[in-house]
């Protein structure tokens, strides 16, 4: 090589090097910001509950839980009901029988029939002082059995309202013939029947005590249930009333256990539909339907 002649500046393979690493890195940042706000952005709209039917116009006795208010005890009615509220319904909770008394619900027709898995565990409630606890039913012979049903309550009103299904405080002691048979189908008629027919639905149910024994860690149990199903119609209601033993084989249908609001009543010590006038509390309460919907 001609010594005169001047050698090409050669490329800084180190410099090259590092700004490889650099973009690299930038990349890799950049891409998982995406998939962060990605993610996010997609357990939000799952975390969402659906939207919700206009609760009641004016006239109506409906709100967003209770139909014409929430029960009341009567003086025939030994204990204090403490109200607890929940995501999709309401809870009036007696502490001396670790039981709730009362669970109202609304239903609607939901835009999305696919509920979330259903949750493993039982939860014991601390806002209440009795704490019943899940293992109480251990061995019992007892199913928990949900008054706000699990299902209907988590495709109405979404995965958080379904968790707090599962709170102790909405738990009674059931004979599985009645939880998982006669019970269960009248729950699935609630949501897949009544309420898409009907637009909106109102519900009541709890136990009934007349002789309870009671599991190791003190709950009572309820010798019969009861369900009370409210639709209006041109602004009247249409009730239909239940109270089931939990002597039932499990192969019988609901209508073979239909009554009326004021022998539930009767039976409970409790006043259901204090907010209307007495005159049509007389009226509805007195009705026993002839038959299902």
């Amino acid at each position: 090589m001609d010594r005169g002649q001047q050698q090409a500046p050669q490329p800084n393979r180190r410099s090259q090097t590092i700004w490889l690493w650099v973009l690299l890195i930038l990349l890799v940042v950049l891409v998982g910001c995406l998939a962060y706000f990605l993610i996010q952005g997609l357990t939000e709209r799952a975390g969402t509950a659906p939207a919700e039917p206009p609760v009641a116009t004016a006239g109506q006795w409906g709100d967003r839980y209770c139909y014409a208010g929430a029960p009341r005890a009567t003086a025939s009615f030994p204990y204090q009901i403490t109200v607890l509220t929940n995501t999709g319904y309401l809870v009036g909770y007696c502490e001396r029988r670790k039981d709730p008394v009362w669970v109202c619900y609304r239903l609607f027709k939901p835009d999305n029939w696919s509920a979330p898995p259903r949750p493993q565990e039982f939860r014991t409630d601390y806002r209440t002082a009795a704490r019943a606890n899940t293992h109480d039913y251990s061995g019992s012979g007892y199913d928990r059995g949900h008054m706000a049903p699990n299902y209907a309550i988590a495709v109405c009103y979404g995965p958080q309202a379904q968790l707090e299904t599962f709170l102790m405080s909405n738990i009674i002691p059931q004979r599985p013939a009645l939880n998982r048979h006669v019970w269960e189908r009248l729950e699935q008629s609630e949501i897949r029947e009544y309420a898409p027919r009907y637009r909106q639905i109102w519900v009541i149910d709890g136990p009934v005590f007349r002789r309870p024994g009671r599991l190791r860690g003190g709950e009572d149990v309820p010798d019969a249930c009861y369900k009370i199903i409210v639709r209006e119609k041109d602004g009247q209601p249409s009730i239909l009333a239940f109270i089931m033993p939990q002597t039932v084989s499990g192969t019988e249908p609901p209508s073979e256990f239909l009554t009326s609001v004021h022998e539930i009543e009767q039976e409970t010590g409790l006043d259901f539909f204090s907010g209307m006038p007495p005159e049509f509390q007389k009226q509805y309460e007195a009705k026993t339907a002839s038959g299902m919907w």
